[in-house]
């Protein structure tokens, strides 16, 4: 049976939104109050789910003309078909470097029973990097991204959908544990230089670090990458090689930009996690 799903009024909605920024709300605050991303249902047109409308309703306090309609979302023809851009390459990186696919029966549950679902896991301080990864997944998948708050301050987006974990799998990304399965950057992505730089994005800002290192009263600034795939390690060195980024070895299980190197990585990556260098 379908869920019911509210579709509102434009005019009404952006009113309310109005109403409740000039009291001292801003859209970020409002999204995390009704539990679904605010501007996504005003610039998009995306439904809401009923309780998530009451929501709404309750801290506007005003009158939104809406429509209740069936929730479609999961049928396999609204999931948009995977065809390699950037946007996806980026994805991939987050999820090989934070995320996690599954689509196997759950420990405790009854025989038979399957979940299917992507989840990112964020540290919760880095905002940014957040809100980019939800974004990617609403803009790659067109479902709604469920946002959990952990223990131990993290953030985990998640999509439930077999179709969208499949559709995933097409494209190269393996379900289950990444350490036992030593996985791999897909072959596509590494076959073009654009598709290798924001995929070099998704895993620096997941797996990487970057920060300022003092030697004798200098600062040195450092790219480091870390995870414990000797293929995705090699694919890493690999990517940054066709772009003309030269590596080293920083360690265990760890990948370092050469220090020549660092500011060309910076301005050819563009990485969320370099802008604290400026701070």
């Amino acid at each position: 049976m379908r869920s019911l799903r509210v579709s509102c009024d434009d005019s009404d909605l952006k009113s309310a939104v109005r109403d409740l920024r000039s009291s001292g709300y801003t859209n970020e605050s409002i999204s995390k109050e009704i539990g679904t991303r605010v501007d996504s249902c005003i610039y998009r047109g995306h439904k809401m789910s009923l309780e998530s409308f009451d929501k709404l309703l309750e801290i506007s306090d005003t009158h939104i003309d809406h429509q209740i309609v069936a929730d479609d979302r999961y049928n396999a023809e609204n999931i948009p078909k995977l065809p390699p851009n950037k946007q996806l390459s980026e994805l991939f990186g987050i999820i090989l470097g934070d995320g996690h696919i599954q689509n196997r029966s759950k420990t405790g549950h009854k025989t038979g029973t399957t979940t299917y679902f992507i989840s990112i896991t964020l540290n919760e301080e880095e905002d940014e990097i957040i809100d980019r990864s939800k974004h990617l997944l609403e803009e790659t998948t067109n479902l709604d991204v469920k946002r959990y708050e952990k223990q131990g301050k993290c953030v985990r987006l998640v999509i439930h959908s077999k179709d969208a974990v499949e559709k995933f799998q097409e494209m190269g990304l393996e379900a289950g544990d990444k350490i036992e399965n030593q996985v791999s950057v897909p072959r596509w992505i590494k076959q073009s230089e654009e598709f290798c730089r924001r995929c070099l994005k998704g895993l620096i800002d997941t797996d990487g670090c970057i920060y300022k290192d003092q030697r004798k009263n200098t600062y040195y600034e450092r790219v480091q990458f870390k995870n414990y795939s000797e293929p995705l390690l090699k694919d890493f060195r690999r990517m940054c090689s066709y772009l003309g980024i030269r590596t080293v070895k920083g360690g265990p299980k760890q990948i370092q930009i050469s220090r020549k190197h660092v500011e060309k990585f910076i301005q050819t990556i563009d990485p969320i996690k370099a802008k604290h260098l400026d701070t």
